[in-house]
């Protein structure tokens, strides 16, 4: 999308997880303007720590649930 290959995606939510290994230490002013990008076009990214996968993936999955249900809210899909 964009020109950018995102690791998940929820087009109704208008939701992008990212998940993020030791590469994106070196790249933040990427992933900074990358994530300015998609917040112009009404996306919320979401990034995720490896490690925190598999220190957690319970909580992990807790925090992609209710970021999802905020961002769709009761009617469906969120603008704005």
């Amino acid at each position: 999308m964009g020109g950018y290959i995102l690791d998940f995606y929820c087009f109704k939510a208008r939701l992008i997880v990212e998940i993020d290994g030791k590469s994106h230490e070196f790249q933040k002013e990427y992933d900074s303007n990358r994530d300015k990008f998609f917040k112009n076009l009404g996306y919320q990214t979401l990034r995720i720590k490896n490690y925190e996968i598999t220190k957690n993936l319970n909580k992990v999955i807790g925090i992609i649930k209710q970021t999802l249900s905020l961002r769709l809210g009761e009617g469906g899909r969120k603008t704005g």
